[in-house]
């Protein structure tokens, strides 16, 4: 039983950041499915509302409950090191 994590990353973009996406839901899932807290995902992206409305449809509300997505304006904080 670890800690938590909280997972931040950009997209999910392509097949690779799908992929990505998909094992830290299985991940989550078979936590909370032991009891254990799973964390929280938080997502990159320009466009964070039409993003969550797409992964609330392929996932469904219950492997959504610990995603999260935040606004980012890649050209202005690209070279940020931190937001």
């Amino acid at each position: 039983s670890t800690r938590p994590k909280q997972i931040a990353f950009s997209g999910p973009a392509g097949f690779l950041g799908s992929r990505v996406l998909l094992s830290i839901l299985d991940a989550q899932a078979h936590r909370r499915a032991h009891g254990i807290d799973p964390g929280e995902v938080v997502l990159l992206s320009s466009s964070p509302g039409n993003l969550m409305r797409r992964l609330f449809k392929v996932q469904g509300p219950e492997r959504m409950k610990n995603v999260r997505a935040c606004r980012v304006d890649y050209y202005h904080q690209h070279d940020e090191d931190s937001w």
